[in-house]
């Protein structure tokens, strides 16, 4: 009942909104300009294997650390009845941003010839250099920075090589005590020699398809706990990782999701309950899917979680969940009451109807437009290609959308006049968002099925300084993942989160960036590191654009 009478006062208050704001958001495809050549590779088989339907994800980072974000883009492989991976299969490529151009950088030795699925990007060991972990259909890699500029592959830690069906991943502090601890979200139990392969019908004919997740059980996920001498521990029994039944997740991120200092996981499963896990700051986690609201949507259905967003959408002060989903289903966005509670107002915002005729993989909410507002981007393309062939109106490829936040009261399709990238259909899969130039206006790469990735410049006209924050954890992990920064300027607070993974299979740039307008003025920055500690920072005068919050030297709250 509660949430019955909340959510129509909610309808009422945005019922006014009718009309969207005049943003003039604008990507440009700039792809061969900046020489990134990757194609995705994933031959169909005649059955339809249900793996090489999925796609794989992007992560940026800055591997270099030259201050420009370089990019990660995980490759699949041919089905040759075996998942282990094959010699003269294409492999991952890592690409070095030179600032005019992307340089393929695969000599750093990066080589995975599995089918590349997610991306977690994070700093492990604490030396300052971002790690590469990639989760694949077959056995995971970890890829160790070395700090030259090159990667070493580590073979000593077999259990972080699962062989299982990987999806997205992150890296999350738990207790926290410093190191980085690594969490992977495993899809679908499928074996190699029993591969369950199925048909879709339509009077006499019939086509092969990729199965519905239904059809297969799902897989435990896994937590490997970081024991701060290189080496890790499997300790999903300990920290209650595995209860329940094996669900399919497919999307991950870590954050506090409650505000207590802690940071909490959110999976998103594709056709089954989503999975909420408090962190009980205890070492341990307690799952509040159904408790918090997250689990179904506001009909309580299930939906076909594939990828996951989180900011604050509304400036309320605490993050919010949009999910994307299946071809005929509502993308949906969770809004955040407080005390780990959830209210689905997909439809009061306006981003119900213009996704049942999508399937949707990766999603980023984040200012595109420059005004201080998460936008929302969203990948686009079906799994089944050959349903058209039994008179099914159901499109393969589609087409990207963009939506514009109307001060947190509704979202806008900006779709139609955001570039072209936008009026041509494709097979969207994993997407990620950085500011790969450095203008203070954030970039998009996509992940395409079988096609070749697009590098989407962020030209908007936007009037204002960028303002980018890094954070560096000293007793914390080096590498904060999960703390929380709030921007005073002048009367209005932004919030973010130090993200690790989210969207679908990917990760973006780890940086927070924003723009200040010229009559505008940086006061303060609060961060709210792991475990709960509260430091704060002035800025008495103009704020420098790259600010670089180190552990201990802010003043104490």
């Amino acid at each position: 009942m509660f949430r019955t009478i909340l959510s129509l006062l909610i309808l009422l208050h945005l019922s006014a909104w009718a009309v969207a704001q005049d943003v003039d958001v604008f990507f440009r495809k700039v792809s061969q300009e900046f020489h990134l050549d990757f194609e995705h590779h994933s031959p169909f088989t005649p059955e339809r294997h249900l793996h090489l339907t999925m796609g794989s994800g992007v992560g940026w980072l800055d591997y270099d650390l030259d201050g420009r974000s370089d990019l990660y883009l995980a490759q699949g492989c041919a089905w040759r009845g075996s998942r282990s991976p094959v010699k003269n299969s294409p492999s991952d490529h890592l690409y070095r941003n030179l600032g005019t151009r992307f340089q393929n950088a695969n000599q750093a030795g990066i080589q995975n010839l599995a089918y590349g699925m997610g991306i977690a990007i994070g700093d492990f060991n604490n030396d300052g250099f971002p790690d590469v972990y990639v989760t694949n259909f077959g056995p995971n890699i970890l890829f160790c920075n070395n700090g030259d500029g090159s990667f070493s592959e580590i073979t000593t830690q077999e259990l972080l090589n699962d062989s299982g069906y990987g999806a997205s991943t992150t890296w999350i502090d738990v207790e926290p005590d410093g190191d980085l601890d690594l969490f992977v979200t495993n899809y679908l139990d499928i074996e190699d020699a029993n591969y369950i392969l199925c048909q879709a019908s339509e009077g006499k004919k019939s086509v092969s398809i990729a199965c519905p997740p239904w059809r297969c059980p799902g897989s435990k996920d896994l937590y490997f706990e970081n024991l701060g001498n290189g080496e890790f521990s499997n300790s999903a029994a300990k920290v209650g990782l595995d209860q329940g039944e094996a669900l399919a997740g497919l999307g991950v991120v870590a954050a506090d999701l409650n505000d207590d200092g802690f940071t909490d996981l959110f999976v998103a499963s594709d056709s089954n309950v989503n999975q909420l896990w408090k962190n009980t700051g205890k070492g341990s986690f307690s799952e509040m899917g159904l408790l918090s609201g997250t689990a179904l949507n506001r009909e309580g259905e299930r939906e076909a979680g594939m990828g996951v967003a989180i900011a604050d959408f509304d400036h309320t002060g605490s993050l919010d969940l949009f999910l994307t989903h299946y071809f005929q289903e509502t993308n949906t966005l969770y809004k955040n009451l407080g005390g780990l509670f959830f209210l689905d107002v997909t439809d009061e915002l306006g981003m119900a109807g213009p996704s049942r005729p999508r399937l949707s993989f990766g999603t980023i909410l984040s200012d595109f437009s420059g005004d201080g507002y998460p936008d929302c981007f969203i990948a686009n393309g079906h799994i089944h290609d050959l349903l058209p062939k039994i008179n099914r109106d159901v499109p393969f490829e589609q087409a990207p959308q963009l939506f514009v936040n109307n001060q947190g009261k509704r979202f806008s399709s900006v779709s139609q006049s955001a570039g072209d990238y936008f009026q041509v259909p494709s097979v969207g899969r994993g997407a990620a968002a950085a500011d790969f130039n450095a203008d203070g206006r954030m970039d998009i790469a996509v992940q395409h099925l079988n096609g070749p990735v697009a590098l989407l410049l962020n030209e908007t006209e936007i009037d204002g300084i960028p303002i980018s924050i890094q954070l560096i954890g000293i007793r914390q992990a080096r590498d904060p993942i999960g703390a929380k920064v709030r921007m005073r300027i002048d009367q209005r607070d932004l919030i973010f989160t130090y993200e690790g993974s989210s969207s679908y299979l990917s990760s973006n740039e780890r940086k927070i960036t924003t723009l200040l307008k010229h009559n505008e003025k940086l006061e303060r920055i609060d961060v709210v590191w792991t475990g709960g500690k509260v430091e704060y920072w002035e800025f008495p005068e103009k704020a420098p654009r790259l600010i670089q919050l180190v552990e201990g030297t802010g003043q104490s709250q």
